[in-house]
């Protein structure tokens, strides 16, 4: 029993360690808020990865005026409630204190403007690409 004590301890981490990462978006469908926020379709073709769209979402593409971030900085971006999407209210260098109808969500600046994690790609079939 001895020599199985130090196996057990190891794959016990490993199976902790796979536990954990699903743990951040576990978290936030089950604590966080839903946004609805205008997406724009970039790229529609690829010669690499075929038919595809790249979404953008509209808070991304206002700047911050008057704000010198750096490249990779994280910042903030606040969004309002609005209809049918959220609206962009400011970009910041550091979270604001959470206040109602109000939702800041962590970017990073990129070529001069802040870039939210997780628009992705949306992959078409061949056969549906050449339908649309």
């Amino acid at each position: 029993m001895r020599r199985f004590w130090p196996v057990l301890v190891v794959v016990g981490l490993q199976l902790a360690a796979l536990a954990l990462l699903p743990f951040r978006s576990a978290r936030a469908r089950l604590f966080g808020q839903e946004i609805t926020l205008r997406t724009a379709p970039v790229d529609p073709f690829d010669l690499l990865a075929g038919r595809h769209v790249v979404l953008r979402y509209a808070v991304e593409d206002a700047g911050a005026p008057g704000q010198a971030f750096e490249e990779g900085q994280t910042v903030w971006i606040v969004v309002a409630e609005g209809q049918p999407a959220w609206e962009l209210v400011a970009v910041a260098p550091a979270a604001p204190p959470p206040s109602a109808g109000r939702a800041s969500l962590r970017a990073t600046w990129r070529h001069g403007r802040p870039s939210l994690e997780g628009a992705g790609r949306l992959y078409l079939p061949e056969a549906e690409a050449l339908e649309a």
